[in-house]
């Protein structure tokens, strides 16, 4: 995990302590995306303070631990820690169909995208830079848009 993150997380850490669920479904998801394997998962909900546990160990993760945090969270709906954590993120809207949980809406092209454009989007475990889009607005063309981004490139 980088460090900014990990600054993230220890300046949020009594809250963290105090609101994160670390119920059935939050550890299946955190097993299941690779931040933690089932034994250590045993090992944390044994501990005194599994919460805290959780979060110390979750910092120790690799690079792509936060990210798919988020994306748990999200999942679990413990989307106020999501905004203490990434308030970038909107999941206001999220209906449990989008594995991010961005808020997402239909976007004229014209509005979004000019003739010549980049766009970039989250994959659930990293960034990742589409074509680049050469091609003049369309009349009813619409595009899914995301809200936000969890880094910037």
């Amino acid at each position: 995990m980088n460090e900014e993150d990990k600054k993230k997380i220890k300046r949020n850490l009594v809250a963290l302590e105090k609101k994160l669920k670390l119920d059935d479904q939050f550890q299946r998801l955190s097993v299941q995306k690779r931040m933690f394997s089932q034994e250590m998962m045993d090992d944390i909900m044994e501990e005194d303070s599994p919460t805290l546990d959780y979060c110390m160990k979750l910092m120790l993760r690799g690079p792509k631990a936060f990210g798919r945090f988020i994306d748990a969270l999200i999942e679990t709906g413990q989307n106020d820690i999501v905004r203490l954590l990434a308030p970038n993120i909107d999941v206001r809207s999220f209906s449990g169909s989008n594995a991010l949980g961005v808020s997402m809406r239909n976007v004229p092209v014209q509005e979004l995208i000019p003739s010549t454009s980049t766009i970039t989007h989250y994959t659930g475990d990293s960034f990742a830079e589409t074509e680049k889009l050469y091609h003049p607005p369309r009349q009813q063309g619409f595009v899914l848009f995301s809200s936000c981004l969890l880094h910037s490139l």
